[in-house]
């Protein structure tokens, strides 16, 4: 349920092309660090962010810049589509 960013770190690299992270996590109500991730990624690799905010994007207001993503995703049906 935590992101390990030292673990991140390890594996980006010039070949990683897309990164994928859930925002929040649905069983443990965790916030992942994604403002130090994107940090990692632009510094180690050419890849893109993309954020899936399933589940944070109904828990407050979020902005997209604020943690540097590439992609914000999310499903319509959680906020009423």
């Amino acid at each position: 349920g935590h992101l390990d960013l030292a673990a991140a770190e390890r594996l980006l690299g010039p070949r990683t092309r897309v990164v994928a992270v859930s925002q929040l996590s649905n069983v443990l109500g965790t916030w992942q660090p994604l403002a130090e991730l994107a940090a990692l990624v632009r510094a180690r690799s050419p890849a893109w962010l993309v954020v899936d905010g399933a589940q944070g994007a109904v828990h407050g207001r979020h902005r997209p810049a604020d943690f540097d993503a590439d992609f914000y995703v999310f499903s319509g049906h959680k906020l009423y589509a």
